[in-house]
This record gives structure tokens, C-alpha cells and sequence, in this order.
């Protein structure tokens, strides 16, 4: 029952999906910051909606394989580009894909939607190759709208059904094998003056950006 309410919910939202997305630029540019990319990469985008990570990627010269999941249809109908290989799939149910397939995970904004993180960490750690990167992003609980509303106790409008302090995701990697190598924040959304301001800096950030790596010790790809 609850699993589907979580799809009908982003059956509606994908609806109103656009093409362009100011947001989710600014995170998915924050997050290849901190990627380190070899010269043979297999990229696996985790609620991809349109694939703007492969073409973020194309437009910095990233060589690279791109596939992108979706849990809604409508997000993923492809405008013929045969460079983005998109599937629709519940990531709840595990990840369409074959073990040690891929040299980075990318899931933004997602952890944080799913009634079993730890699970879906375990998947991505099924599909990356020993060394290979996890890039992941969830809401900075810290972040001045965020506690804004919990004082007001005003009503989560996004489907979040988790929150996450940096001490609480160390803590989750750990459990998925996987050991964080960095972190950084996203950008600051002034609404009075309807601005984003870049946020490196994740404590003031609306999103905390995080690179792991699969298997403790293992050295970073390549």
C-alpha cells in the first residue's frame, strides 16, 4: 500500500518535470566537482529524470557510458539521443544491473524518497566496481528553509520520508562498505531576491554533496 501511494505521488510530479532545471544543475555540477573521472567511464544516474547529468558530463568532455533509472515512465521517454540509455525501474526492488558493472553511482536527491536507504546502498554497491565512486546528495537538514519549517511546523510538500546529518550518513556508508572521501555543499536559494548563490561551504548549503568509495581502502578510480 505505501509503495504504491510513493509511485502515484511521482506519477503526479513528473508531470511537471521541465526540461530545464536551475536546481538540479547546480547539484549535479556540484557533484562532478568532486568525481574523479579515468579515461574509460561507465556512469549509472540514479533518478535521472531527462539524463542532465550525461549531458553535463558531454559538455565538460567527460568520456564516458551513460545510463540513467527512473521510477516514473515519464521521466525517462528519450528524445532519440542513442548516447542516453534510460530505463525505468523501482530502485526499491534492487537495480536492473549486472555486479561490478559501473565505475560511478551518481543518486541525487533520492536517499532521502525511499523507505530503505540502506538497502539501495548495498545495490549500489553491488554494481560499482571495487574503488568505484558513489556521488550522493541529500537535503541539508541545517539549511535555513529546512529548519524554518520544522519550527513552524509546516508540512513536507517533496516526499521526504528521511533526513540525514553528516554524522548519520558516515554512519550509513560505513554499513554499505562504503567509506566517504569528501563532501560539499550545493548552493543557498534566496527567494525575496528569487537568487541562487553558490555554497561550496555544506553547513549554509541546501544540499550536502558526498564522495565514497566502495570498499575501505581501495584507492579511488583509477
Amino acid at each position: 500500500m505505501g509503495l504504491d501511494r510513493i509511485r502515484s505521488f511521482y506519477d503526479s510530479r513528473a508531470r511537471t518535470y521541465g526540461q530545464t532545471d536551475e536546481e538540479g544543475t547546480r547539484r549535479y555540477n556540484a557533484a562532478i566537482s568532486l568525481a574523479e573521472f579515468g579515461p574509460q567511464n561507465v556512469v549509472l544516474d540514479i533518478g535521472c529524470k531527462f539524463g542532465l547529468l550525461h549531458d553535463l558530463l558531454a559538455q565538460g568532455r567527460v568520456s564516458h557510458e551513460y545510463f540513467g533509472i527512473d521510477l516514473v515512465v515519464s521521466a525517462t521517454v528519450d528524445s532519440g539521443n542513442s548516447s542516453r540509455q534510460l530505463v525505468q525501474a523501482n530502485v526499491s526492488d534492487g537495480i536492473p544491473f549486472k555486479s561490478c558493472h559501473f565505475t560511478h553511482v551518481f543518486c541525487l536527491e533520492l536517499l532521502e524518497h525511499i523507505p530503505s536507504p540502506l538497502l539501495l546502498l548495498d545495490e549500489i554497491s553491488r554494481v560499482l566496481k571495487p574503488g568505484g565512486q558513489l556521488i550522493l546528495s541529500v537535503p541539508n537538514p541545517f539549511y535555513w528553509a529546512e529548519v524554518y519549517g520544522n519550527l513552524r511546523g509546516m508540512p513536507d510538500t517533496e516526499g521526504h520520508i528521511s533526513s540525514f546529518s553528516p554524522q548519520n550518513m558516515r554512519r550509513l556508508l560505513e554499513f554499505a562498505s562504503f567509506e566517504e572521501r569528501a563532501r560539499c555543499g550545493t548552493y543557498i536559494y534566496l527567494p525575496f531576491l528569487h537568487y541562487f548563490v553558490d555554497m561550496r561551504r555544506w553547513p549554509f548549503a541546501r544540499s550536502v554533496v558526498y564522495l565514497a568509495a566502495k570498499d575501505s581502502g581501495a584507492p579511488l578510480l583509477p
